[in-house]
């Protein structure tokens, strides 16, 4: 499904992003208490340059919310 990256991500006061539920991103696996900076890569993917862009989410059996790819 697609959805917007910040209906899965939040950015805190001090500039940090954090998942506001558990995220996959190939075999990396974020919680919501995981905080990160705009410099950081997971998986060979720097999340903060898909901010405010769509994201194709798969729903996992187990709950978590798999990225697949972005728009």
């Amino acid at each position: 499904m697609r959805i917007k990256f910040w209906d899965i991500f939040r950015e805190n006061p001090n500039r940090t992003m954090s998942p506001t539920r558990t995220v996959r991103i190939g075999s990396v696996t974020l919680t919501p208490n995981v905080t990160f900076s705009s410099a950081a890569s997971f998986n060979g993917v720097n999340l903060a340059e898909f901010a405010g862009r769509d994201l194709e989410v798969e729903q996992g059996v187990d709950g978590v919310a798999e990225i697949k790819s972005y728009y």
